[in-house]
């Protein structure tokens, strides 16, 4: 196809990579679109998953170039194809800049959490253990109360959760089962601290965690919340959160590359490449004024005082 000249062979090799991952997951779903309308159901179906599970925006968008070049022949322009996809993408951009990719300073976190607080504290504590475990801010919102594993004997001390807990017949989005994430983390000692105390009030078994809250109203509590810590034009959402954790680790050398990407639950150490390049934070980080850091470093002990009076 004389159209692939356009591009560079590395752009190209992307491209092929995507379409092909495109298509996989085409067939792992049974998926057999026959027109170019139903390609772009599936194909914004798909980049609302990839979104979810944390990957590249640009890999996204490598699979929409990348199917047009390689695979579309219809007699239109590419710019009137596909608009279901460019809308998806148009709203991944809008909703989670690539900077909110790089997540925040733990302090930073806790400072929110401490504001959440006067909204939910539910939500609050939401926050602390998606900080801890990666978890995507959807998946940690199923969590049930049969989801978490407590401390049994001193050989098996730790808490955990359970993601895609095949007891309920359940999957992760991608694609597995029973995935544990352990409350190990050396610098983090209280949110396993914070899931006692979740758990302690979810009264059965098949019960919810956080309750019956939706991501939109995760979302709302926590833009309200670093609106009143003064951190409003700061890209601070859920997904920033399960962002954060593996960015932390990787920059303090607190865990391998091999356990953040065990502990994050991808596939491939291309997955977690932007965690190891942690300039992009630090630079944001700078922004932040001093007089939000001093509050920022005297919010945990408030924040844990909160959560226990509330939950």
């Amino acid at each position: 196809m004389l159209k692939a000249l356009k591009v560079q062979d590395v752009t190209l090799i992307r491209y092929h990579n995507g379409v092909q991952e495109f298509e996989q997951y085409l067939k792992r779903r049974r998926l057999k679109p026959k027109d170019v309308h139903s390609v772009d159901i599936h194909m914004a179906t798909y980049f609302a998953d990839l979104c979810d599970a944390g990957s590249s925006y640009n890999n996204a968008t490598y699979v929409l170039f990348g199917w047009l070049m390689l695979r579309c022949s219809e007699n239109l322009p590419d710019k009137m194809l596909l608009p279901q996809s460019r809308a998806a993408l148009k709203g991944w951009c809008t909703r989670y800049p690539q900077s909110s990719r790089t997540g925040a300073d733990p302090l930073i976190w806790h400072l929110v959490a401490l504001h959440m607080c006067e909204f939910s504290p539910l939500l609050a504590a939401a926050a602390i253990v998606q900080l801890d475990t990666y978890a995507r801010p959807s998946e940690l919102l199923r969590v049930k109360k049969q989801d978490v594993i407590r401390p049994s004997t001193k050989h098996c001390k730790y808490w955990g959760i359970i993601f895609g807990n095949s007891a309920r017949q359940e999957k992760t989005k991608t694609g597995t089962q029973d995935d544990t994430v352990l409350f190990d983390s050396t610098d983090r000692p209280y949110a396993k601290q914070v899931l006692q105390m979740v758990y302690n009030r979810t009264r059965r078994s098949t019960d919810s965690l956080f309750g019956q809250t939706t991501l939109s109203e995760y979302e709302d509590v926590m833009k309200r919340a670093r609106s009143k810590a003064k951190l409003g034009q700061f890209s601070l959402t859920p997904h920033t959160v399960g962002h954060s954790g593996p960015s932390i680790d990787s920059l303090q050398k607190t865990r391998h590359p091999e356990e953040i990407l065990a502990r994050g639950r991808w596939r491939s150490m291309k997955s977690i490449q932007r965690y190891q390049k942690p300039g992009q934070m630090l630079a944001s980080m700078n922004r932040i004024g001093d007089e939000i850091w001093v509050q920022a470093k005297a919010a945990l002990p408030k924040l844990m005082r909160k959560l226990r009076s509330a939950l």
